[in-house]
């Protein structure tokens, strides 16, 4: 399992979509039905996004606002 991974085993996947910022290595989830589609933004659309730390779930109360250019998605294998 790839480093990351094993934070979003019990993420909702039909809510969130896991990112990782580029530069800082942290995770967060999007919630998909507040924000663009991920694939076909652009690099300056903004995303509301929610920390993931080893509670494994999104801290909805520590949303912060990340441009697309300094997200990565991550891939995780069901």
């Amino acid at each position: 399992m790839k480093k990351g991974q094993d934070l979003f085993l019990k993420l909702d996947l039909t809510r969130f979509f896991p990112v990782q910022h580029k530069e800082t290595e942290d995770f967060y989830a999007i919630d998909v039905a507040e924000n663009p589609d991920f694939d076909e933004a652009a690099l300056k659309d903004k995303f509301l996004c929610y920390p993931v730390v080893k509670a494994r779930k999104p801290k909805l109360k520590s949303g912060v606002v990340l441009r697309r250019e300094v997200l990565q998605p991550i891939p995780l294998m069901l």
